[in-house]
Parts: C-alpha cells; structure tokens; sequence
C-alpha cells in the first residue's frame, strides 16, 4: 500500500488521540504493552470499531486486522521503539535525538493506524451506531487474542480507564 493512498487524520486517529489523552489512558495501555507485549493500536482499533462503528469483533476479525499491520509493525514502530527505548537508559545527552526519534515513532504509529482504518473501510463499509457493550466486548476479545487467552480482562485488569474514554466518544 502506497502511504500517499493512505489518509492519516482519520477518525480513528482522532479517536485514538482523544481516548488515549484520558485520564489515566496512557499509563494503562502502557502497563498492558510492557506486561503482554500487546499492541496499542490494535486495542484502540478495537475499542473504536465497538465505540464508533458498532462491530462487535470475532477472533477472526481480530487475526485479519492484527496480520495486516503485523509487516510494518515488526519492521518499522517496534525497531523505533526500541531505539527510543536504548536512548532513554543510556547514559549521555543524546535527548534531543531521542525526542526525534520518539516524533518518527508516533508518525509511524500513526500510518500503522491508518492502515487499520483503510481496513475497517474496506471490510466494514457501512457505517453503524457505536455501542458501549461493543466497546467492552472487543477490548477483552483483543486481550484474549493478544495474550492467547492467558490474560483475563476481568481477572487481571478492568481496563476502566480506557473503556471509560472510548465510551464517551461513541456515537
């Protein structure tokens, strides 16, 4: 896919941009990165598909979305990401390097996010009422996919913060 076909301030952005500067959002999300290795976008894709459009995902639909993303995640967001991560601990005043890094980073999560956005159009076309139930649904059908079943949302986290947040921007 050619990044000049792809539109990056899209809805789901903004709703992920939004949800995510919620109260508490970031640190959950993050908490959930470093202890499942999950992928954020992916669990915004999954809250905004259940808040915006009303899907309520199956692990199939979870699969598909995660195999399309799955290229540019292993070689571009996580290879920045661990170069963010290496300047942080190291030593010497590379800080201003590192805060580039960090902008190419969330720029490349950011098409990774388009990318999730161009197939929600192409494989849920019509646009539908998001419900707060979806919303529940599909961040525990991500947890579970994401950690092979191994993590519980209910019995390890609630997600409260983000469920809360993607709950307020349904439409």
């Amino acid at each position: 896919m050619d990044s000049a076909e792809l539109e990056l301030d899209n809805a789901f952005w903004r709703f992920s941009l939004a949800v995510y500067a919620a109260d508490g959002v970031a640190d959950e999300c993050l908490a959930l990165q470093q202890e499942f290795n999950i992928d954020i976008n992916l669990l915004l894709f999954s809250a905004w598909l259940g808040a915006d459009r009303g899907i309520d995902l199956t692990q199939e639909d979870i699969r598909t979305a995660d195999a399309t993303v799955e290229r540019w995640r292993s070689r571009v967001v996580r290879p920045l990401r661990e170069v963010r991560q290496v300047l942080k601990q190291a030593q010497t005043n590379h800080e201003g390097f590192r805060r580039k890094v960090k902008a190419i980073e969330l720029e490349a999560e950011q098409i990774e996010q388009a990318i999730l956005y161009i197939h929600a159009r192409e494989r849920w076309p019509q646009d539908r009422q998001g419900q707060t139930r979806m919303i529940t649904a599909n961040i525990r059908a991500y947890m579970l996919y994401a950690t092979d079943g191994t993590a519980r949302p209910d019995d390890k986290m609630q997600l409260r913060k983000l469920t809360d947040a993607a709950s307020g921007l349904a439409r």
